[in-house]
């Protein structure tokens, strides 16, 4: 089975765990919370005039089967929603935790993916780096990393599916929304 189809018959899994409640790995604190807010809220407007929905605290967030979820991004419907850690499925915005924001990185990095091979909305998801895993291992440390892939692969998460994920865990770490908008313009084509 190549790679795309592969992804195609884990998308459904993919989305329901995408953002479980994985313990964060640490995100640098060196920007104040306002730069960490506005950095966030460039990368939320690129994504949306590149043809993506967000939502905080969307309908489907603590309902049944998402109860842990922190956030995930469905890419044929056009939608990365945020489960923010104060929040419910109510629609209202609380404010934002260095968790709310790294659920939104990792969350556009899957958006990321999404434009990488095949055009965007597809939900054909491909890694974005050469080797992803060693990628992931480097940022996050092998500990991290085996967690990840313990915690996705108890759910019954293909291989692509892990690699994807490990990625995703790895850039929201890095904490660069910034950079995370300039791929969002380098791969996903023209604004909608």
């Amino acid at each position: 089975m190549n790679f795309l189809k592969a992804i195609k018959r884990t998308a459904a899994l993919a989305i329901a765990t995408a953002s479980l409640a994985v313990q964060a790995a640490p995100v640098r604190a060196t920007a104040s919370y306002d730069e960490m807010w506005e950095d966030h809220m460039v990368l939320v407007r690129v994504i949306q005039e590149h043809g993506v929905q967000v939502h905080v605290n969307y309908k489907t967030c603590g309902t049944e089967g998402m109860e842990h979820a922190l956030g995930y991004y469905q890419g044929l419907r056009r939608l990365l929603v945020v489960c923010q850690q104060a929040g419910s499925n109510t629609g209202a915005h609380y404010t934002w935790s260095r968790e709310d924001f790294d659920t939104l990185r990792h969350e556009a990095q899957h958006f990321i993916q999404d434009c990488r091979r095949g055009g965007r909305h597809d939900h054909e998801l491909w890694p974005m780096y050469r080797n992803p895993m060693a990628f992931a291992r480097g940022i996050l440390g092998e500990e991290y990393v085996a967690h990840i892939l313990k915690s996705y692969g108890d759910r019954g998460a293909s291989t692509e599916t892990l690699i994807l994920e490990a990625e995703a865990f790895a850039v929201a770490a890095q904490n660069d929304p910034i950079e995370q908008a300039r791929d969002v313009i380098k791969y996903c084509g023209p604004k909608r």
